[in-house]
């Protein structure tokens, strides 16, 4: 599915209205279970071969974030969580945004305010050191054509890189494969192994005197892989506390 990536020179600083009832703060360390179900959800709703991040991954994700400033979830009347962003610096002067609200909750205003409070949050990040003075862009990744599109295009964020994914049903018989003029393909061969090795991994002492397991070598069949950039659809220049988007950010 053709995901969009964006930036924008500008985001406004206020949060959008959300829906009487709704509100935001930082996420607590012992809600990582429920953001992970909550953004799996959101995911799937999406896209439905998505697959389900884990309450470790999130915590490891956390413990690198200021979370109290870095991170946000969204709360709904009866105090269950509907949403839920952060804003994390992968180098200087580039900054990824991520966001999710609930199916259930869709329409609410949680998406404008988490993307609002995002940009927010990027222009902060950027102004201190090391980054203060550089250009910073601020990624946001939607898809396509989606209501968190919408949203990033009325708040000035450009397309700068579209991801495609190819997929085709496995019912029926697939094609044979055609290999290029002058490759063969064959089963892998293992070599020979060594006079008197009864196991399939031999033990080896490293310099340092602590011990470990080493497989043999061995040949194998050629492994094919072909990759190709993805030509932008469209360009952005760098812009100081420039901004973008995120999966379900709506």
């Amino acid at each position: 599915m053709p995901r969009r990536a964006g930036t924008g020179p500008r985001a406004e600083a206020g949060g959008g209205a959300m829906r009487e009832g709704y509100g935001t703060r930082a996420p607590r360390a012992e809600e990582a279970a429920q953001v992970a179900a909550l953004v799996h959800e959101a995911e799937r709703s999406q896209d439905p071969t998505a697959g389900a991040r884990t309450p470790a991954e999130f915590r490891a994700v956390w413990s690198r974030l200021d979370l109290a400033r870095d991170a946000r979830v969204a709360t709904a009347p009866d105090g269950t969580l509907a949403g839920y962003a952060q804003v994390d610096v992968v180098r200087p002067g580039r900054l990824h945004a991520d966001g999710y609200t609930r199916s259930g909750h869709l329409g609410t205003g949680i998406g404008a305010a988490l993307i609002d409070w995002s940009g927010d949050r990027a222009r902060r990040l950027a102004a201190t050191a090391p980054h203060a003075g550089a250009p910073a862009t601020l990624l946001h990744y939607v898809m396509l054509d989606g209501a968190a599109d919408r949203m990033l295009r009325a708040r000035d964020y450009r397309l700068v890189r579209v991801h495609q994914r190819m997929r085709r049903s496995l019912a029926g018989p697939l094609p044979a494969p055609r290999w290029p003029e002058g490759v063969t393909v064959r089963p892998a061969t293992a070599p020979p192994r060594s006079r008197g090795a009864s196991t399939p991994a031999r033990r080896r002492r490293s310099p340092t005197g602590t011990r470990g397991w080493a497989a043999p070598s061995s040949g194998g069949a050629p492994t094919w892989s072909t990759s190709g950039p993805t030509p932008p659809c469209g360009s952005s220049p760098s812009a100081p506390g420039g901004s973008s988007a995120s999966p379900s950010a709506t």
